[in-house]
């Protein structure tokens, strides 16, 4: 941007922007014709003509920044560029790292149920008698009537009920049917 006004003056400089501010025209006048970065975006050099988004897995809440934008805390991402806040990572993940781009899902056979976790830790074991298929589970599903876990952290209810035994949604273990009742099929709920 020039200073002086009217006539033009061969000895007159153009100034240039400061950092976390540009101008994308020319012939601008006085420092207000460089204008302040977005929220969302710096510039750190001086005589900028645009301003830098910020990198995914960064953020910027402020307009004007001459620093390269701040990077997401542990428990929180930016998954886009130019972003003002970072998201906090939902439940059933974690990030222990912080620049996150996307948060880390606890594995098959855990959970979490609180948002914004910051370690792997914060994932728990599924109970014996439930378990957890997906990753980023928020829960645990109870095995059905017929089947099993006797571990923590179980994937599936895959093991039956062998014929004479039954168990009860939930259960870690399978019954024996009682004097006077049976049961033929494997995987039952109940003895007849």
């Amino acid at each position: 941007y020039g200073t002086a006004t009217g006539a033009v003056d061969a000895s007159a400089e153009c100034l240039a922007c400061v950092p976390g501010r540009y101008s994308s025209g020319t012939g601008g006048q006085g420092v207000e014709a460089c204008s302040a970065c977005s929220a969302g975006e710096f510039s750190t050099g001086s005589g900028g003509t645009a301003c830098s988004a910020c990198e995914v897995g960064s953020f910027s809440n402020q307009t004007g920044r001459a620093t390269p934008c701040e990077g997401c805390a542990a428990g929180r991402f930016a998954s886009a560029w130019g972003l003002t806040e970072c998201s906090i990572c939902p439940a059933g993940t974690y990030d222990s790292v912080g620049r996150a781009t996307v948060c880390r899902g606890c594995g098959v056979g855990k959970y979490s149920t609180q948002e914004g976790q910051t370690s792997s830790d914060s994932c728990a074991s599924c109970w014996a008698g439930s378990y957890s298929s997906a990753l980023n589970a928020t829960g645990c599903t109870t095995c059905p009537g017929g089947a099993f876990s006797t571990v923590t952290g179980a994937g599936d209810c895959s093991s039956l009920c062998s014929p004479g035994f039954f168990s009860r949604p939930g259960s870690s273990v399978c019954t024996q049917c009682s004097l006077g009742q049976y049961q033929s099929a494997s995987g039952a709920a109940e003895c007849q």
